[in-house]
Parts: C-alpha cells; structure tokens; sequence
C-alpha cells in the first residue's frame, strides 16, 4: 500500500511507498496547518485515495448531490470536492451523470439477453457494428466459447424483440441468435462495489 503525503502548507503532494524509506519527514507543526496522511489505492485509472472513493460512493447512489452537500457530508471543503470531480471525470473514473429509468414505466416491458455467433471470425467486427447501431442494445460482451457476443436487449414485447434482431443483425454475418427472455428481476443494480478499495 502506497500513501500519499499532502501538505496544505505548501499545496503540493509527495507520494512515498511504504517499503522505500522516506526521504524527509513531514513537519511536526507546518506554519499553515497539520499534514494529512491519506491511504491511496492504486487502480487501472491510477491512484484514488479514501476521500476519492467516498466521493464516488456517493455520487453513485445519488448523481444530484452537488459539491457543497458532498463537502459538508466527508467534512472537506467544497473547492477539494469541485476538484476531486473534475480530475475524477478527467481521468474517465466517473463517465457521466444521467437518470436511470424504469423500463416498464416507459413501455420496454421485456428484457432479453442474446447469445449470437457469427459466421466467421472475419465478421465479428461488422456483427459488433450492428449492435451498436442498435438503440434497443444497452450492453455488447465479447465473450469466449461458442458464441462472440452477449447483449443486454429491451423492448416493448416479443414480437418487436425478435422483428428487431433479425433486421438489425441478421445480415451482418450472423451464424446463430440464442434469445433468453428475462421472467422476473430480483436485482439491477448500477452501483459499484467499491469495498476492495478500502481494504488492507
């Protein structure tokens, strides 16, 4: 585990690993205020400390709060939360702010995960390029096996479900569709787990 030396005093950071010896201690009383010792983790999208993460958990449950509410609810002030959004978006951490709807409430009645394989390998690319182009397509997986891809579909009913498949993929290559339509729904969650980065 890395950590992250900041002193407010100076306003600049000093990042140590706790196996390398650390070249200057931190002053014991900096004219400006304490120095804060904050735990980071390191990510695919690089290094978020727990402030970081607490930001993203509540961001996750709740897109609307605003900065002064995120501020107020960590004890920070809302110049570090402004900032630890932007550089969060920045560095593509947080990929947006949008509302999540209830698909039946606006008639997409029926979910549907499909399995298609494509003719030849030569023609995944172009069954990809049709799913993309297709507005009723939330998810497409690579996936290894049989299959190339899995999509997460909705539609009105079946009828318009399988109408759409064919015309949308069907043409593009496409060796076989295996279609499981979705009875009932326990869980749908958007939220990330985020205890792993926490730990240790």
């Amino acid at each position: 585990m890395n950590h992250l030396i900041y002193c407010n005093y100076i306003d600049k950071v000093t990042i140590s690993w706790t196996f390398v010896k650390v070249a200057r201690e931190p002053p014991t009383d900096p004219p400006c205020g304490p120095v804060h010792l904050l735990e980071r983790v390191v990510t695919g999208s690089g290094k978020l400390d727990r402030t970081d993460v607490a930001i993203l958990r509540l961001l996750q449950h709740d897109g609307r709060l605003s900065n002064a509410q995120i501020a107020r609810e960590l004890k920070v002030a809302t110049s570090t939360v402004f900032e630890r959004v932007r550089k969060l978006e920045e560095r593509g951490v947080i990929r947006g702010f949008e509302a999540r709807l209830d698909a039946r409430a606006v008639g997409l009645g029926v979910t549907a995960f499909v399995f298609i394989a494509a003719t030849e390998i030569a023609r995944e690319n172009a069954v990809e390029q049709a799913l993309l182009a297709m507005p009723e397509v939330l998810e497409i997986h690579k996936i290894a096996g049989e299959d190339a891809f899995l999509a997460k579909v909705r539609a009105p009913d079946n009828e318009t479900l399988g109408r759409r498949l064919h015309e949308g993929i069907e043409a593009a290559g496409v060796r076989s569709i295996r279609t499981t339509i979705v009875l009932a729904t326990a869980r749908e969650e958007t939220a990330l787990d985020l205890r792993h980065l926490e730990e240790g």
